[in-house]
């Protein structure tokens, strides 16, 4: 499915609660609609899931894996071609949007604002470092010796490394915040226990496609773990009741449960190969770009 099953399936609920957090519910018994919660708390929850779909947006635009693994695998070329070298833009972020992720409000707690503080900057600096030394590459190949040019790509692999883990640190930082803001937020809602499982399962794929650009043998237990809470997951979601929600919430959440089952069997196909290629890697990203709008 596409982000779009998701994000569509989110926006609805989260702004059919909003309604009735607010007190203006259809509900004919308004007080089985009232929020236990205030509406500053409700506020910061509605802030926490915009920085969170804010980051899970800009990062996937800014770090693209594939251009990143194309620039890796350029370096360690025996034969250059000019025609064939690899781009890759560095992050068109507005003003506004680099200062959202680099001071989140404070509708964080303080532990959590200063951890995606640093993830950010880090992230921001590392993405930086990588270009400069792809540069420092093509301006300089032609007389590096093979020590020095195996050199250079190491330290490239290494930038690559730390960009995927902070990418990571980014997601587990999120994720129990983001539980919590929509636990709140979905406190009257049909389908809470839909949201919050879709969630979950998104993090698991994105986490699952990070490690999977890395290339590293050394990421296998991960993504096995990962793919094993992924499938866990969605069981669970296979058995939740949807009798409560409409018709239209129903589909949606049918339709993104199908994309889940997709890239999990995508991920089970790609791991059978036991190697790590361009192609097994695409091969994810179309599954998981399946389950998002």
């Amino acid at each position: 499915m596409s982000q779009k099953h998701l994000s569509a399936f989110l926006i609805f609920i989260v702004a059919t609660c909003l309604l009735s957090c607010s007190g203006r519910s259809t509900s004919t018994n308004s007080s089985d609609q009232s929020s236990s919660y205030s509406t500053a708390d409700l506020e910061n929850s509605k802030q926490v899931i915009l920085y969170y779909e804010n980051s899970i947006s800009l990062i996937h635009s800014m770090v693209p894996e594939k251009g990143i693994n194309a620039m890796l695998s350029y370096i360690n070329k025996d034969k250059l071609n000019d025609e064939n070298l690899p781009s890759l833009n560095l992050p068109n972020l507005t003003e506004d949007e680099l200062s959202c992720l680099l001071n989140p409000g404070a509708f964080f707690q303080e532990d959590v604002r200063n951890k995606l503080k640093l993830c950010y900057a880090h992230l921001f600096e590392t993405i930086l470092s990588f270009h400069k030394n792809f540069d420092y590459f093509i301006a300089n190949n032609e007389n590096m010796s093979v020590g020095e040019k195996k050199e250079v790509a190491k330290e490239g692999y290494d930038l690559s490394v730390a960009v995927s883990q902070y990418k990571q640190d980014i997601y587990d930082a999120l994720a129990p915040v983001v539980d919590d803001a929509f636990f709140m937020l979905l406190e009257n809602s049909s389908a809470r226990k839909q949201t919050m499982i879709m969630k979950q399962m998104n993090i698991d794929m994105l986490s699952i496609l990070n490690l999977y650009a890395r290339g590293s043998r050394a990421d296998v237990v991960l993504i096995d773990e990962r793919a094993n809470k992924l499938h866990a997951d969605l069981m669970l979601a296979k058995e939740l009741n949807n009798d409560a929600v409409d018709e239209s919430t129903a589909k949606l959440f049918h339709e993104y449960l199908q994309a889940v089952e997709l890239f999990l069997n995508q991920t089970k196909a790609v791991r059978s190969t036991d190697c790590f290629s361009e192609e097994s890697y695409d091969m994810l990203s179309n599954a998981y770009a399946t389950s998002v709008v």
